[in-house]
């Protein structure tokens, strides 16, 4: 081997060294921080007082991130769009609106890019009627949920999850975007 190969081979395994630790010095050193989240999807439920077929939701979720396994996270939901529910109704029924809630997530990560994990949490559900008939009203319910999540990048991520309101008999199935800080 000449002495000039030999200066252009090491000169190319020290450019894609350079490459591989200014790509690795990009990368968070580790899984803890502050992220901030949105979601969309259809909430459906049903109980003695209503029964609702898919309504969409949206919602919004910030949160800390202690490693790759545990979170804890504050989110808000929105459970219905029935705007007119009861509009012509003499004796309304109530139907849950919105949710806001905390919750702990454990996370089980099964590839660099995929992990599946929990959620346990509690908040308040407001339970509205749609009309001026009945006062609204907020119900402290627990909330459980499972989900799977894929990191496009260590810090930009998606989740698909299904979340059940107990108290309210409301089933949620959201995707959304993650943002790492």
């Amino acid at each position: 081997m000449s002495v000039q190969s030999s200066f252009k081979a090491k000169a190319v395994a020290l450019s894609l060294l350079a490459c591989a630790a200014s790509a690795w010095a990009a990368e968070p050193k580790d899984a803890s921080g502050i992220y901030v989240g949105a979601t969309v999807g259809y909430a459906s439920g049903a109980s003695s007082e209503y029964k609702t077929s898919a309504s969409p939701s949206l919602g919004f979720n910030a949160g800390y991130r202690f490693n790759e396994n545990f979170a804890v996270e504050a989110f808000s939901r929105t459970l219905s769009f029935e705007l007119f529910a009861n509009l012509f109704e003499n004796n309304p029924g109530y139907y849950p609106e919105d949710h806001i809630g905390v919750a702990l997530l454990a996370g089980l990560p099964v590839s660099d890019k995929f992990s599946v994990y929990g959620r346990l949490g509690t908040g308040r559900t407001s339970m509205s009627t749609g009309t001026n008939l009945k006062p609204n009203y907020k119900l402290t319910e627990p909330t459980a949920g499972l989900g799977l999540a894929y990191a496009f990048t260590p810090r930009f991520g998606a989740k698909l999850e299904y979340l059940r309101f107990t108290r309210n008999d409301v089933n949620l199935l959201t995707f959304g975007l993650e943002y790492r800080f």
